[in-house]
Formats: structure tokens, sequence, C-alpha cells
């Protein structure tokens, strides 16, 4: 199911010449926010990331891999100041390295004081498939060595070896 919504999302980027441009449009500002000079002169970063500007996040993300799967998408971008970022390999991975990291800092400033635990952790789920099922291997581990050597069936000889043991392991 989901191979063919963005197999679709592909053709409208792909056929649709104006939202292609529009969309290209808003990665590059999102990535790369342009300059503007308030009333004072000063310059300031001009907000490219707001909920008026990119509706939805998870959407937006969609659609800018959608047209990365797109086969010689570099020959559809008409900007050639855009079609410089996405060509340049070096330029496209910071690209992509800013809108990852500005998207999970959108994703998380929008639901700030709402349900922020869950948010982290479905951006934890998305970026580390799994990471659960290590951190219960961690803590298991962790239980298990404490309690061997908190366990207070053995003679202090014995629980002092261990923690010297464990002590020299530390200091290495």
């Amino acid at each position: 199911m989901l191979a063919y919504i963005k197999e679709t999302c592909a053709k409208i980027i792909e056929t649709s010449g104006t939202f292609r441009a529009d969309l290209i449009s808003k990665i590059v500002r999102f990535a790369f926010p342009p300059l503007e000079k308030d009333s004072e002169g000063k310059e300031k970063r001009v907000s490219t990331r707001t909920q008026d500007v990119v509706k939805s996040i998870p959407v937006f993300v969609a659609q800018f891999l959608a047209l990365l799967d797109i086969n010689n998408f570099t020959g559809l971008i008409e900007n050639e100041e855009h079609q410089k970022l996405f060509v340049d390999p070096q330029q496209l991975h910071e690209m992509k390295r800013r809108v990852i990291r500005s998207a999970a800092e959108e994703i998380l400033r929008r639901h700030v004081n709402r349900d922020g635990e869950q948010v982290v952790a479905k951006v934890t789920d998305y970026l580390y498939e799994g990471h659960q099922a290590f951190i219960d291997k961690v803590f298991a581990r962790r239980e298990v060595e404490i309690n061997e050597l908190t366990n207070p069936k053995e003679d202090a000889a014995d629980a002092f070896t261990k923690y010297e043991k464990l002590a020299f392991e530390l200091k290495e």
C-alpha cells in the first residue's frame, strides 16, 4: 500500500511542474532559510518551518523522499540555483541532513506540552527501529550484574573479589 502511495506521489511531482517547483522551493527554503532585513535593518532568518508554511511535516518529508526517488529528477528542476543544490552530492547530502534535523525539531516543537513523550518515542522508533528491544536487553543484563554484585548469600571475601574485578575493569 505504501509503495503505491509513494509511486502516486512521485507521479504527481513528476507531471505537475507548478507543484514540483513549489515543493522544491519549500525544500530548499526549509533546509537553507534565507536571510531578510527587519525594520531596523538587521538580518534575520525567514521562518520557513512554521505550520502556515509547511502544514504537515510527515507529508512534506514524504514528498521530499518521493522527489528523490524519481529517475533523473534533477533534469526536472527548472531553477538553476536549486538544480545546483540537487546535482552536487555534497550539497544534496547537506540538504538531506538539514531537512531531517529541522523536521525532527519542528515535529517536537509543534507537540511541546501536549504529547512530547509520545512524539519522542515515535521519532526514536523511526530513526532506530527495534530500539526498545535493545534497551530491554541492556536493562536485563545490568539487573543480572547488579544482582550478582549485591547477592547477600556470598561471604564478604567473594563480594570483595567481585568489586575488585569491577574496579579494575572500570579503571581500564
